[in-house]
């Protein structure tokens, strides 16, 4: 399970430098799990939930200085944020899955 979030009044986490490599590495995992969802889309309201599940740290954008859940996803390298009531993740259109590149290379 996830680590339980901090006591009520406790200072925030320190704010880590959101480098090009961090928000790679991170977009990879978030893309992950879009391409294993049965549509390749995830609601974001539902993707904090299952990103700890699945790879068992926290998706935490105020560490990484970003004040909105959305703000983060938006940078997010081949991710694609879609605003609305249900607001959703999924591959932007021209990134490439990795089954589809490992189809890709195997030619």
């Amino acid at each position: 399970p996830p680590p339980p979030p901090p006591p009520r009044g406790a200072p925030p986490p320190p704010v880590e430098d959101a480098t090009p490599e961090k928000l790679a590495a991170l977009a990879k995992d978030v893309l992950a799990l879009v391409d294993a969802a049965e549509d390749g889309t995830v609601l974001a309201a539902k993707l904090p939930s299952a990103f700890s599940r699945a790879h068992k740290y926290l998706l935490d954008h105020k560490v990484l200085g970003y004040e909105r859940l959305k703000d983060l996803l938006k940078d997010l390298p081949g991710v694609e944020y879609v605003a609305g009531a249900r607001a959703t993740v999924s591959r932007a259109s021209g990134a490439t899955s990795a089954v589809a590149a490992a189809a890709e290379n195997a030619d």
